[in-house]
């Protein structure tokens, strides 16, 4: 977060960073070496291939990063390989990145937001007006959410590995 909090500083305009209130997992490599660190060069608007060798995508970003990966490193030892694509910019989509991901198979948005305005209706609004066709399946909240723990939360709303996990088995 600090390389984006730099970022921010740097620029002549207005701008956000979004962060929740839960102590998250490190992303990790595959190899087991910090994906953020001290070498990763921050660029607004660019999205992060987290895992790749799949033929089924999930964009994601904040909170729910870590679920994915650690769905996709699960799901791995069971021979079924899923990409996972980290958007920092939402409001600046990588559209390489998102057209790269449509071309694997089906994509899958994984966010805690509201699916009918968040992530997901960026993503298809871009890929609908560029033409790109795949099946796109929204994993958001699609009610208010309430208050409890973090964990709770995501449970209760079908948002935690073992949602994600049946969903991914379910589309293949």
């Amino acid at each position: 977060m600090s390389l984006a909090i730099r970022y921010l500083a740097s620029i002549d305009e207005a701008g956000g960073i979004a962060v929740g209130r839960s102590t998250l997992p490190v992303i990790k490599k595959e190899d087991g070496s910090i994906f953020y660190d001290e070498n990763y060069v921050f660029e607004y608007g660019k999205a992060d291939w987290i895992r790749q060798g799949g033929n089924i995508t999930i964009i994601t970003y904040g909170t729910l990063l870590h679920t994915a990966v650690e769905v996709s490193d699960k799901l791995r030892t069971e021979g079924i390989n899923c990409n996972v694509l980290n958007i920092c910019c939402p409001l600046k989509l990588d559209e390489n990145a998102i057209k790269n991901a449509a071309s694997f198979g089906p994509v899958i948005i994984f966010e805690d937001h509201n699916a009918r305005t968040g992530l997901g209706s960026l993503i298809a609004l871009f890929m609908s007006k560029n033409n790109i066709h795949t099946s796109m399946i929204e994993m958001g909240l699609h009610e208010y959410g309430g208050s409890a723990s973090a964990s709770d939360l995501y449970h209760l709303y079908h948002l935690d590995a073992n949602a994600l996990t049946s969903k991914i088995k379910e589309i293949l």
